[in-house]
């Protein structure tokens, strides 16, 4: 299962929810190695705020040592969570170096067996190259222009693709139009399933535009950036791309929906500073709306 997605936020759930099939265990917690520092990468399970002191280096130590030593840690006392009492801790290496470091808690009097151990050394050559192949396939996905969570633009590409619109619009006196989306009901995804439905979402959305149009995620919204659209044209638009978003909802079991905004050249903005500024307002006033 570790090999069947490049998204590394899917692939650590995934790994998350299988190990629990095979070991007991309250929380969970994996740090990348980034620059000689541990960076968090995931963390679930039971008393989850026990584990922010890990984000300072008082919390790291225990991590660290297992990354210094390269050496498994079996029941590891923890001391300075309130909660979480033991650790197993295993350093997640490829070619005699560390990518990262897994380790599961207990509370309690919770204590972790031999053959834990055992499985987990056994999985983690595997996680170590999944973790490896993901994070590869994000700075690929990065440079390339492609936001690696969604396969949607990103936000680089997306504002070049508007700046090169907008320059072919003012030669030939058309239309364009800035739509800014939100979708609705995507909270309702667990976490291991929300990369992946707005995968769908933005393929569906890319297959109700045209070749020449452009689909980008910012963060917390689609963009899209659609030649010839007029404000006139607008809400025919608006429902084909609700459509979309609902055919991805029916395959998923999600009530899913979007709220849109739109902005429109020229009439409204001549940049895309202005265009986008004037579709995430009329997107803030949609929503706001809908709460009343």
């Amino acid at each position: 299962m570790l090999g069947d997605s490049l998204d590394l936020s899917e692939t650590l759930a995934t790994f998350d929810r299988e190990l629990r099939r095979a070991i007991p265990y309250e929380a969970i917690s994996v740090h990348l190695m980034d620059g000689g520092r541990l960076m968090a990468a995931y963390s679930a399970g039971r008393f989850l705020a026990s584990l922010l002191p890990l984000e300072t280096a008082e919390g790291k130590t225990f991590l660290e040592v297992v990354v210094q030593t390269c050496r498994p840690a079996l029941n590891y006392r923890l001391t300075h969570l309130p909660e979480l009492h033991h650790a197993l801790v295993m350093p997640l290496y490829r070619t005699d170096s560390v990518v990262a470091v897994l380790a599961l808690y207990h509370s309690g009097q919770g204590v972790f067996a031999e053959d834990d151990l055992r499985l987990i050394e056994k999985v983690a050559p595997k996680l170590a190259s999944a973790i490896e192949n993901a994070r590869l396939y994000e700075s690929v996905a990065k440079l390339s222009g492609v936001d690696p969570y969604t396969s949607a633009l990103n936000a680089r590409s997306m504002f070049l693709r508007l700046d090169a619109e907008l320059s072919r619009s003012r030669r030939r006196r058309d239309k364009v139009a800035v739509v800014q989306c939100v979708v609705e009901g995507i909270d309702e995804a667990v976490p291991d399933l929300r990369h992946n439905v707005l995968r769908q979402v933005a393929g569906s959305l890319r297959e109700h535009c045209r070749e020449y149009d452009s689909v980008a995620w910012m963060g917390d919204r689609f963009v899209l950036v659609i030649a010839g659209l007029g404000s006139s044209d607008f809400e025919e638009k608006r429902a084909n791309l609700q459509t979309a978003v609902e055919q991805v909802g029916f395959q998923t079991g999600l009530p899913l929906s979007i709220t849109a905004g739109a902005a429109f050249f020229p009439e409204e903005a001549t940049n895309s500073e202005g265009l986008l500024s004037a579709a995430e307002a009329r997107l803030h006033r949609r929503r706001q709306a809908q709460l009343v």
